[in-house]
């Protein structure tokens, strides 16, 4: 029994750190959205480890509506040592932000 309780706890704290690193994502691509970015590439770092993320401003709701969509990835570590590149990416999480009726900065 205390073996299960063991990887219970193990379990419930990395999706506590998943949560985390979502949010800091997140939190990130809504900054450079609200800055008028459409499209960009970022990392961000937790815990010595990072993350990349892609923000993507397209045509991705119901009736072909403009939405951001923030793609999140966790990069692994390859056997010499280095992170891995765009080929290696684990994707993560989807998060939308709704486009509030501005015009288009693609335009």
């Amino acid at each position: 029994m205390c073996g299960g309780l063991a990887w219970s706890n193990k379990i419930m704290g990395e999706i506590a750190m998943e949560k985390q690193i979502i949010k800091k994502a997140v939190d990130s691509a809504r900054y450079f959205k609200n800055k008028g970015e459409v499209d960009m590439w970022h990392s961000i770092w937790h815990n010595g480890k990072p993350y990349d993320y892609h923000l993507c401003l397209d045509n991705y709701g119901a009736n072909d509506e403009l939405l951001y969509e923030v793609d999140i990835y966790s990069v692994p570590k390859k056997k010499n040592g280095e992170w891995g590149g765009l080929n290696d990416l684990i994707h993560l999480h989807t998060h939308t932000f709704p486009y509030n009726g501005e015009q288009d900065p693609r335009l």
